[in-house]
């Protein structure tokens, strides 16, 4: 079969790019920055914990830090600390770059513990609103794309918004973005992000 027929046909300038081994060690050294930005930012939580108003059980497991190729066709980098998953309770700090996207803080919570923290976050409704932070709509419990959320502030009724999530024991993310402009602030942004929610 000619390539021709098939518009399979790769373009000089696509030769010219797979050609450049650059753009790869790029790539994976600009990953292998933020990986150690996030293992350094791992221990920063963990020091920051210690006045956080959460169960211990929640304290105990180690972060995580996660890597892969393809979220939404985007390298993707993740920390989770603090993180309890299981099958009826999910209980996530997770911290994602994601390529070409945006940096994010996400706390995830669904089951148990569900109750007593949706009702420490509605107390915070105005501190989230003044920094912007998103709650999820109702569908996928780990789409992170920016259409999956809206904005606190727009979201009308709130407190019965929430109380009717937990009741009907649908998962409940709050999300902040950080532009990747601003990538250079992830500790700072992160560690703002976890003192707001948990202390």
């Amino acid at each position: 079969m000619n390539p021709k027929d098939t518009n399979l046909v790769i373009s000089s300038d696509d030769i010219q790019f797979i050609s450049d081994k650059n753009h790869i060690k790029r790539k994976l050294m600009l990953l292998d920055t933020i990986s150690n930005r996030l293992i350094s930012l791992n221990d920063q939580l963990k020091d920051q914990s210690r006045n956080w108003k959460l169960a211990a059980q929640y304290l105990t497991t180690a972060g995580k830090i996660s890597k892969g190729e393809n979220h939404n066709g985007y390298p993707y980098l993740v920390l989770d600390y603090p993180r309890n998953f299981q099958q009826s309770n999910i209980f996530a700090f997770r911290n994602l770059f994601w390529w070409g996207n945006f940096y994010s803080s996400t706390l995830h919570i669904c089951g148990i513990e569900q109750k007593r923290l949706a009702e420490r976050i509605l107390s915070k409704k105005e501190i989230l609103i003044d920094n912007r932070f998103m709650i999820n709509r109702i569908g996928s419990k780990w789409d992170n794309t920016i259409d999956s959320y809206m904005n606190i502030a727009n979201v009308e009724n709130f407190e019965d918004y929430i109380i009717d999530q937990v009741e009907k024991g649908n998962s409940i993310r709050f999300m902040r973005i950080l532009d990747l402009n601003n990538i250079n602030q992830l500790e700072s942004f992160t560690l703002t992000n976890s003192e707001i929610l948990f202390s």
